[in-house]
């Protein structure tokens, strides 16, 4: 926040959106479609409470933290065979 801005992170969404999208089992794969639609939504209550505070539109992105994290977890999502192919 070197910017004085403040960021509504969509490490969650994003990284449970990765997940859903490289899993076989559609059950699985269901669940992690819901949890990152459920992350959006957060973040999207999140922007509209700091909107109604008085901030200017917070910025919405990922952070390098949170992309380090998915490529971790994705590579153990390969690992144990739970990827699509």
């Amino acid at each position: 926040m070197s910017q004085n801005k403040e960021i509504i992170s969509k490490d969650g969404q994003e990284g449970y959106k990765q997940v859903a999208e490289v899993m076989k089992d559609s059950e699985r794969k269901s669940l992690f479609g819901s949890y990152s639609q459920q992350r959006s939504k957060f973040a999207s209550e999140l922007q509209n409470e700091a909107i109604h505070l008085g901030k200017s539109k917070p910025g919405d992105s990922t952070s390098v933290c949170g992309s380090v994290h998915r490529a971790c977890l994705k590579g153990e999502v390969c690992r144990d065979g739970n990827l699509s192919d």
